[in-house]
């Protein structure tokens, strides 16, 4: 317990495990965290206390050690995550999303979209111009779920890319039918495997009609 090689979330489980049986133990490390030395502190203390109060202030340290315990290991997560956080950027909110792929589809300049959207979600070009690409608007609304646009927004954006699909009132209402069905963590999903390459827009088989 005094080797150097244990590491906070080493010594938090053996709190955990053991408690006062180890506390006092652990408490006399050298350069101990400050939040792991109070944790010992008040396990000792409940040692100590008399046998009247035990029931009583036990409950409250053990309610004070869980906290602790989270809080400790909360920070410890947070300092293994970043790798991982830093491959996949976070998305923009919707409506700067919105805006700035609403500027690109009616820039009139070629390729502009496609660049917009690998900008905004984070995927290549490639994959852009796959969702552009593809026959109909399957790929396109799961970007843009994933962005959490709305449904008009989504709307104007499908018809800039595939005006050809809304050539009927019904095509519309089925547009939005299928958007408001489409769950935002299945297009978070698709959007991460695009992220990471397990997948690329256009792999995902659609439904055949997309207009009626």
């Amino acid at each position: 317990m005094r080797s150097p090689a244990l590491s906070d979330v080493d010594l938090i489980g053996l709190l955990a495990r053991h408690g006062r049986a180890h506390a006092r133990v652990i408490g006399r490390r050298v350069g101990l965290n400050p939040a792991i030395a109070a944790l010992t502190r008040a396990l000792s203390a409940q040692e100590a206390e008399p046998c009247s109060d035990t029931q009583t202030s036990g409950s409250a340290v053990e309610a004070e050690v869980r906290h602790r315990l989270r809080l400790i290991m909360r920070a410890a997560n947070s300092q293994h995550a970043p790798a991982q956080q830093d491959s996949h950027p976070p998305l923009p909110a919707a409506n700067e999303a919105a805006r700035t792929l609403r500027a690109a589809a009616f820039s009139g300049e070629q390729g502009a979209l496609e660049t917009a959207l690998s900008t905004v979600l984070g995927i290549s070009n490639n994959a852009a111009r796959e969702i552009t690409g593809f026959p109909t608007y399957g790929e396109l609304i799961v970007a843009l779920k994933a962005l959490d646009i709305g449904e008009a927004e989504a709307f104007l954006l499908s018809a800039a890319v595939f005006p050809g699909l809304f050539t009927q009132r019904s095509a519309i209402s089925f547009f939005l039918e299928r958007y408001n069905a489409l769950s935002p963590v299945v297009a978070r999903q698709r959007l991460s495997d695009w992220r990471s390459g397990l997948s690329c827009p256009g792999q995902t088989p659609q439904p055949a009609a997309i207009s009626k």
